[in-house]
């Protein structure tokens, strides 16, 4: 090689690139770019099952363009060998558990296919690995695989590619959660390798146009400062203002589950079916195993009123406003709650309807039996008021076995009473006036919220009257509506003045005086578990919770007015002339309306009190502006420094390069591009297209003439320079370049560092 040759060798900026054929770089991208697309799917699906079948439908997508590409099938058979591949080999990915394909893995991939987005939105997460829904990810990576890379090869459109990988993107976030599984790698990271892939396809394209080199110090910069600036705003985006003014949006927001549990009749109406007398009241309505006798079990929690009767009020942790938020779910719930695990198995009995009986918050519910898929399609469940239902129906004989957590109970008064109210909300609507009414009068010397409550249960206990309306003419009726209570405290009982009723009716009342005077309440409708396990229809009783701050719900029991030694009187007792009336002389019975862990009523000391003292909270006295200020400062700081690596690193790259060039003469004529990128990126306008004498004078500041003359004759001299002469060179030019700088200020000379001057200026001259 000449001096002349190694000198355009080294000297010039554009290199042709050894890259790998353009589709397998394509592939590549399709895979990454629709990989990142697939987390979205993360918090619907829990685990990473759902991610090794959208990745097996991206291979196969991409797979099955490549060879349709290779045989020149058109667009049509490709779409139908991927309908094909969708069918016979979606069992292979373990979306519907069948390696080998068969009628029933063919049906069922149709089916969700077709059905399944829906019964995905309506299937609150996680969905986990062994429902059949799994397929939705490995369709949504096949087409994506499929459209980005037969796009990729179809189309010489920089950007049409993306619109495969996009829709996987597009896929995950309309049907994922509310919160994004992460910000850097669905946004910064896939916007930066989205930049990256179409500048490499329009540079691809140039040079099939143009004959243009590939220039790789231009990529590698462009790369490094897409990364960068998708970091920053991958970090800092979040905490700019307006950055959370727009809620996510997602399709389960708008779309209604398939349950409505206020079309159900209350649970509490039903209340009577069970008392004495009746066809359920000896009855096994179901069998629990793994729970003590005396545990209670839920059936069903009412957290609305609207006039007529409890029911299920609106999602209050959410943007919804008014509907039930029974939701279906897999066999695992996510919840955050402490306490107590438990694990039992329950068998129905006589008990039907809709209602699943529990204990509890759950975690985890199977079903087993001839039943069993039929009750695990009809199972939802909701969160808000720990109540399950099967909207089919129960039936004597069906199984479950559940996983639950139940909290600690809160047996010290001194705690309960110092505890503020809840922040959880009741609807109530056309509660009956006397409901407010009596509700402050009988509160008004409480001090505390529980001890308002409590005082309200007080009174109700001590002057009321049990009848379940069995007696000979019947002392009370069913219900609970704004009439019934009505009557119930202004005279409820059917002769007298008396309140009388059954649990039904006090506990309704109870709920709605609680939230009358600002303590948030509602109705459970359960049962206690007898002698092995058997819970029979006199088992099942309502009782009332109270939302408390940090205490969460804590229960009041009303089966005091359900024992039958505080029957009404079928004439009531008349009072004295002249004489007020005076409260019935019963005497309370045990089971009074409080926890029946407590110790007593309100102030009645307890001497475990000092052992229930609230929990220490240690709260952060921070301001949230400063938290939000330095998390901003401190993101752009990193990005600063980060920047700032990225140049010095690359510019030494450079240097070390033209330093190691493989001839004399190309070492030499790197060192005079070295000064000129240093005077470019101090300000001096370099031209790039000329001699080194003509850009030597260039460069004002200091004379470079004796330099450049210096260079052309180690270049294009007969004979190669020697290495002496060489590291002589490039000592003089760091020298000369230390003279440019010396004029120049601090600032000036840092910026000159960071500066993109000397690699977007002058690319093809050395």
């Amino acid at each position: 090689m000449t001096a002349v040759a190694a000198a355009r060798a080294a000297g010039r900026r554009t290199t042709i690139w050894s890259r790998p054929q353009p589709a397998a770089v394509d592939a590549a991208f399709v895979m990454v770019l629709s990989g990142l697309g697939l987390i979205g799917f993360a918090p619907v699906y829990g685990g990473d099952a759902y991610l090794v079948a959208g990745g097996a439908g991206v291979l196969l997508g991409v797979a099955i363009t490549e060879l349709a590409g290779r045989l020149r099938q058109p667009v049509l058979t490709e779409a139908a060998v991927t309908v094909l591949a969708f069918l016979l080999l979606g069992g292979a990915t373990n979306t519907v558990g069948a390696l080998i394909p068969s009628a029933h893995s063919i049906t069922t991939l149709g089916h969700v296919g077709v059905y399944g987005w829906k019964e995905l939105l309506t299937t609150a997460p996680p969905v986990g690995s062994a429902s059949d829904l799994l397929a939705i990810p490995y369709i949504a990576g096949l087409v994506g695989g499929v459209a980005g890379q037969s796009l990729a090869r179809r189309t010489r459109a920089v950007a049409a590619p993306l619109l495969g990988p996009g829709m996987v993107l597009a896929l995950g976030i309309l049907f994922g959660a509310r919160q994004p599984e992460s910000l850097l790698l669905q946004g910064s990271l896939f916007g930066v390798l989205a930049l990256v892939w179409t500048v490499l396809r329009y540079q691809r394209t140039r040079v099939m146009l143009a004959g243009r080199r590939f220039n790789r110090d231009r990529f590698v910069l462009s790369g490094g400062v897409l990364a960068v600036v998708g970091l920053l705003a991958g970090i800092v985006g979040p905490h700019l203002p307006g950055a959370g003014s727009h809620p996510r949006v997602v399709l389960s927001t708008y779309v209604s589950p398939p349950f409505l549990a206020n079309q159900e009749p209350s649970p509490l109406a039903g209340f009577r079916q069970y008392v004495r007398q009746s066809p359920l009241y000896d009855q096994t309505l179901f069998t629990v195993s793994g729970l003590a006798p005396g545990s209670e079990v839920r059936i069903a929690t009412m957290d609305a009123y609207n006039g007529l009767a409890w029911g299920f009020g609106a999602d209050t942790g959410s943007a919804r406003t008014s509907g039930d938020v029974f939701r279906r779910y897999g066999t695992t719930i996510q919840t955050a709650a402490a306490g107590r695990p438990v694990h039992a198995k329950v068998v129905v009995g006589r008990l039907d309807g809709t209602w699943l009986p529990e204990v509890g918050e759950l975690s985890h519910i199977s079903f087993s039996g001839p039943a069993s898929a039929r009750l695990a399609a009809s199972f939802r469940y909701d969160t808000d008021t720990e109540t399950a239902a099967v909207p089919l129906g129960l039936s004597a004989g069906d199984t479950y076995s559940l996983t639950a957590s139940v909290p600690s109970p809160v047996s010290s008064t001194q705690v309960l009473d110092g505890a503020a109210p809840g922040t959880a909300q009741i609807p109530v609507e056309n509660a009956p006036s006397v409901v407010q009414a009596d509700a402050s009068t009988w509160a008004a010397d409480a001090k505390g919220p529980y001890a308002r409550v409590m005082a309200i249960a007080t009174h109700l206990r001590t002057t009321g009257y049990f009848s379940d309306g069995l007696e000979n003419p019947p002392l009370s009726v069913a219900g609970h509506s704004n009439g019934r209570l009505a009557r119930f405290l202004q005279g409820g009982g059917l002769v007298g003045s008396e309140i009388v009723g059954d649990g039904e009716q006090y506990a309704a009342t109870l709920a709605l005086m609680a939230n009358s005077v600002g303590v948030p309440a509602r109705v459970v409708l359960g049962a206690t578990v007898g002698a092995g396990g058997v819970v029979r229809g006199a088992d099942v009783q309502p009782w009332v919770e109270v939302d408390l701050s940090g205490l969460g719900w804590q229960p009041i029991y009303v089966s005091s007015f359900m024992n039958p030694s505080r029957k009404a009187h079928q004439t009531p007792p008349k009072p004295a002339p002249n004489q007020p009336s005076a409260a019935p002389v019963q005497p309370p019975v045990a089971s009074a309306l409080h926890s029946p862990l407590q110790g007593g009523l309100p102030g009645a000391a307890s001497g475990s009190s000092s052992h229930f003292a609230p929990p220490v909270v240690h709260r952060s006295h921070i301001p949230a502006w400063v938290v939000t200020t330095a998390t901003v400062v401190g993101a752009v700081l990193a990005a600063v420094v980060a920047f700032t690596a990225l140049m010095v690193g690359m510019k030494a790259r450079r240097r070390r390069r033209r330093r190691r060039a493989p001839t004399p003469a190309g070492r030499v004529a790197g060192a005079w591009s070295e000064l000129m990128d240093r005077c470019r990126d101090l300000g001096v306008a370099v031209p790039g297209d000329r001699t080194r004498a003509e850009q030597a004078s260039s460069v004002e500041v200091v004379d470079l003439l004796d330099l450049a003359r210096r260079g052309d004759a180690s270049i294009f001299g007969p004979g190669d320079p020697s290495e002496s002469e060489v590291a002589d060179y490039w000592s003089s030019i760091e020298q000369a370049a230390r003279q440019v700088g010396s004029g120049s200020s601090l600032r000036r000379r840092w910026q000159a560092r960071v500066s993109l001057r000397s690699f977007v200026a002058g690319m093809g001259v050395a």
